[in-house]
């Protein structure tokens, strides 16, 4: 049997036709190289032709970038109608958000809001409109908009109404192009939603494409492209899900780099004209991840793809001299497929990394010039790309075990296959290395995925403040877990402040948000602004914490009641002085009736009175915010550092990667934890919603609560939350200090680690304290001051 394998590149389209035996390893038969063609499939029907001769082919297994190129370049993409199944909840952030305009606005057709949606445990939120749903459906079709993305809350859960408002849609059109949510991603409404309109937006594009293809194909060959896991999509199933395609390429290149080389355990690295993709194959398939992905344009999706470090070094980077001293600077822009006229070896004016190659001896037979270079300027070069490349392969392998390293693509002659690597065993450059790309299309195979959700039991994701005079804090309590599917509508909060000021028949004068951590941050300067009420500037925990009574009023002893939780919904409950009489009463009641209305709820906490407020809050929480913000904007060479002055803080590790993440629910809470590894030795650190305690492996404590144990993003200090943590993400790990109050004995015994079980007899928690400046003492008053 043959088959042919096929990698549409951005500058280069490769084929290879390999014969498969069933008792044999597959052998490579022809190989060819042409231009891509502007239309895609006219380059890649002539390198097709070139390999098959009057070949008997099986079928053709195409890897490509057209679609994600389509995205990048905004050509070819459809409007998209989206219909969000949700009833009233999530309503507080629409679909999307955070897009780039020129793509939302190339994009997006119509959005609507409408009912459905599923809690976590099955329960409807409302039932389908489905005369509603159907108006819609019309309007777009009248602003001749065809593709259509139907996402529903937790429908990879229950698939049920999703598919239902699939059958309304071609009952209005049969021709629709329909892209449901459930069959793209599992839960994460906004990164699988995201996911979702980028596929609706390519579905007219792709069957344009691939019909094309299939139409001009030599014998009405079968077609599959293959996916971004290594496996195979159909003609058919292409045109429904282009967007399983987006990562194909370096998935592809390590497929092949696994048969060409007979290596199942290891890392390939890829070296293109523009980029080198570094990868870990794990018995002959790359590694996958869904941690952080950004497909395009900073877009998060929640979509399986290789586990991959990309650095702007390829064949075409251009190499800076400075003139004065001879230092040199690599990259990070390239020549990319003007390598040919722009490169020495080309008779060009630009050191490129290929003639760096060239000169060092690496390889030869390129270009038509000889290239004399300092050899000053190759030593640099070539140490450059050693360091690059032995950093980088330390970041994608997940212990201290050496292991062999295979180069592929054309870019990989800049690697010097003789010398010595920190951690590799051997360095391999197979045959065809050049074509590992269409290899590996060729061997991707066919697959099928069975997703299990479990139930989750309830954990808080934050909490509030107190007692009602004047002053009230607002927040939300429920699952991390499930706010990351179940959106808020906006309202919970605001509800349970009017229900509570409608129990005392007195208007709250002024909000603040129960903790400034997490989302809850912004909560208080939401409602406050609903109420046309001043907010202020502080929070009852100075932090995050799980539980309500957590927070230093409660800790004080100031009054539990009266409180208010309300759901989506917007039914509430109400806990008064003839129902409770503690704070942990207080957290037990609303974690019950949370866990009933789908672990995802507002609260208003205890109102308190002016008096109570100097005493019982922690100042400046939002200006404190603020600033970290500020540092982590304007200091982005620097971010992670700048953050940590901000904050009176340190930095507990600049440079790790997650390794592990163990969750799991017990009494109400999500608790778990992860495991970092840096140069040396591994780093655990343990978490119930919040880090609680910071560790090395072998027991030495480093940080617990209640300071702050943060984790962010190693390039722009993004923060990341323990209900986003997962196996690949490159983080740095900070330890900001605890406000003074929540550092008081009395306070330690509530917030302190021994709070949340641990023994820890030789372990003394020592404080540290620093100011915190006012946002209105720094700008504002220096301004009335000039």
């Amino acid at each position: 049997m043959h088959v042919v394998g096929v990698d549409v590149g951005g500058t280069n389209t490769d084929a290879v036709l390999l014969r498969i035996d069933s008792d044999q390893s597959p052998k490579v038969v022809a190989t060819a190289k042409t231009v891509t063609s502007a239309d895609v499939f006219s380059g890649m029907l002539h390198v097709v032709r070139q390999v098959i001769n009057d070949m008997e082919i099986a079928a053709i297994m195409v890897g490509t970038t057209h679609f994600v190129n389509a995205l990048l370049q905004r050509q070819g993409l459809a409007k998209v109608c989206t219909l969000r199944l949700c009833g009233p909840a999530t309503h507080a952030i629409p679909p999307m958000t955070n897009w780039p305009q020129d793509l939302k606005d190339a994009v997006n057709g119509l959005t609507a809001f409408v009912s459905g949606g599923f809690f976590l445990d099955g329960s409807i939120i409302t039932p389908l409109d489905e005369d509603k749903i159907r108006s819609l459906v019309r309007r777009a079709l009248t602003l001749d908009i065809s593709s259509f993305c139907v996402c529903g809350v937790f429908s990879p859960c229950q698939k049920d109404q999703e598919e239902r408002v699939a059958e309304i849609i071609h009952e209005e059109s049969s021709t629709a192009y329909i892209t449901l949510s459930h069959e793209i991603a599992g839960l994460g409404l906004s990164e699988r939603e995201n996911a979702s309109i980028l596929n609706a937006s390519l579905r007219p594009l792709a069957i344009r494409t691939i019909r094309a293809l299939q139409g001009n194909l030599p014998r009405r060959i079968p077609l599959f492209l293959t996916k971004n896991d290594g496996t195979l999509l159909s003609a058919e199933d292409s045109m429904r899900w282009p967007v399983f395609t987006f990562a194909s390429g370096p998935t592809n290149s390590m497929i092949g780099a696994a048969y060409l080389s007979g290596i199942d355990n290891g890392i390939v690295i890829d070296v293109g004209g523009t980029s080198m993709d570094i990868g870990f194959i794990v018995n002959g398939r790359p590694r996958q991840t869904q941690a952080n992905v950004r497909l395009i344009d900073d877009i998060r999706v929640n979509v399986s793809v290789p586990d991959i470090v990309s650095l702007p070094l390829g064949g075409g980077t251009i190499i800076h001299v400075n003139e004065n001293d001879g230092s040199i600077r690599v990259g990070p822009n390239s020549v990319g497929y003007r390598l040919d006229q722009a490169a020495l070896a080309f008779g060009g004016q630009t050191i490129t990394a290929t003639d760096i190659a060239l000169a060092a001896g690496l390889t030869s037979g390129i270009g038509h010039s000889t290239v004399k270079l300092s050899s000053s300027i190759v030593e640099q070069v070539l140490d450059y790309i050693k360091q690059s490349t032995t950093r980088n392969i330390d970041r994608v392998k997940t212990n201290e075990e050496s292991v062999p390293v295979i180069l592929c693509g054309g870019g990989s002659i800049l690697m010097d296959i003789n010398q010595a690597f920190a951690g590799v065993t051997e360095i391999i450059r197979p045959a065809h290395y050049a074509v590992c790309n269409a290899i590996g299309a060729a061997l991707c195979s066919i697959s099928a995925t069975i997703d299990s959700i479990v139930d989750l039991l309830p954990s808080s994701i934050d909490g509030g403040d107190q007692r009602k005079n004047l002053v009230a804090a607002v927040g939300f309590m429920g699952a991390p877990t499930v706010s990351h599917e179940l959106l808020p509508n906006g309202y919970e909060c605001l509800l349970a402040v009017n229900a509570v000021e409608k129990y005392l028949l007195k208007n709250i004068s002024a909000i603040y948000t129960g903790e400034i951590g997490g989302s809850n941050g912004l909560m208080g300067l939401l409602v406050a602004a609903s109420k046309q009420v001043p907010c202020i500037d502080a929070d009852g925990v100075g932090r995050a914490f799980p539980r309500l009574d957590q927070t230093l009023a409660l800790i004080q002893g100031c009054c539990p009641t009266p409180a208010c939780l309300c759901d989506v919904r917007g039914e509430t409950v109400m806990c008064t002085d003839a129902t409770i009489s503690t704070a942990q009463q207080l957290e037990d009641t609303f974690r019950e009736e949370c866990t009933k209305r789908g672990l995802f709820t507002g609260v208003c906490l205890p109102p308190i009175t002016g008096e109570e407020l100097k005493k019982y809050v922690f100042p400046y929480s939002l200006s404190r915010a603020w600033f970290l913000g500020e540092a982590k904007f304007n200091h982005r060479s620097d971010a992670i550092q700048a953050v940590a002055r901000a904050g009176h803080g340190r930095v507990l590790v600049s440079d790790g990667k997650v390794i592990s993440v163990e969750r799991h629910t017990t009494a109400g809470f999500a608790r778990g934890h992860l495991t970092i590894e840096i140069v040396g030795r591994n780093l655990v650190i343990d978490f119930q919603n919040e880090n609680l305690i910071a560790r090395f492996d072998d027991g030495e404590i480093l940080a617990t609560v209640p300071d702050l144990i943060t984790l962010v993003e190693q390039d722009s200090a993004e923060p990341v939350s323990t209900e986003t943590i997962k196996y690949g993400y490159r983080v740095s790990v900070l330890v900001l200090p605890a406000p003074e109050a929540m550092t008081t004995p009395r306070a330690l015994e509530t917030v302190g680690i021994k709070a949340f079980g641990y023994d820890l007899p030789n372990y003394e928690y020592i404080p540290s304290h620093a100011p915190i400046n006012s946002v209105w003492d720094v700008f504002y008053k220096k301004d009335i001051d000039v």
